[in-house]
């Protein structure tokens, strides 16, 4: 999460959506605490207040099996790139670079 954090603070294209999607729910001053310390404060963030969790996954991508970590980079046209398990932050750079070349 810290590797987000700073790619957040260098990049100003970069509209980034945190999803705390645990099986087990975390308490909400917790989650704050962790975003800031990670340099995420700033960041939309959403945690499900449901425990019909499947469900929610679901509506976020159909083909989503319950992998933690998962990204979802939506391009401009909505074209969506998942990365399922960690990210790796110099694709995601390589990606955001092909979004601003293509505008």
């Amino acid at each position: 999460m810290p590797g987000w954090g700073k790619l957040l603070q260098e990049r100003s294209d970069l509209n980034l959506v945190v999803i705390n999607a645990d099986l087990v729910p975390n308490e909400p001053g917790a989650v704050s605490a962790m975003l800031a310390q990670t340099g995420l404060a700033a960041a939309e963030n959403w945690t499900f207040d449901d425990s019909f969790v499947e469900r929610l996954r679901y509506e976020i991508d159909p083909r989503w099996q319950g992998d933690i970590p998962r990204t979802l980079l939506i391009a401009r046209d909505g074209a969506t790139t998942v990365i399922e398990g960690v990210a790796d932050l110099d694709n995601v750079r390589a990606w955001l670079d092909g979004q601003t070349r293509s505008r």
